[in-house]
């Protein structure tokens, strides 16, 4: 795990919290060698949105699988709103 000297850093919030959710690796802060805080990446929720898209995009199913596809074709009303709402 990479450590981050705080009082000795010129890098912003802003830019560790961007190398640390885009290279996914926890990022220890410390206090010359005190541990003060450690920043780790958030995992990625998918998308409503994403799993329509897998879903088209995946092979025809076989016929004994026609019973699976109904079930989930069914169940997207359910769901709701197939577009991320927080995406901007």
């Amino acid at each position: 795990m990479e450590r981050i000297e705080i009082s000795t850093t010129t890098i912003s919030l802003s830019e560790i919290a961007k190398q640390v959710s885009r290279n996914r690796v926890p990022l220890e802060l410390s206090e010359g060698h005190v541990p003060l805080a450690r920043i780790v990446p958030i995992e990625t929720p998918h998308s409503l949105a994403e799993l329509d898209r897998a879903l088209r995009e995946s092979p025809r199913l076989s016929e004994d699988t026609e019973a699976f596809a109904r079930d989930v074709l069914s169940i997207r009303p359910a769901l709701g709103e197939l577009d991320d709402p927080w995406s901007s």
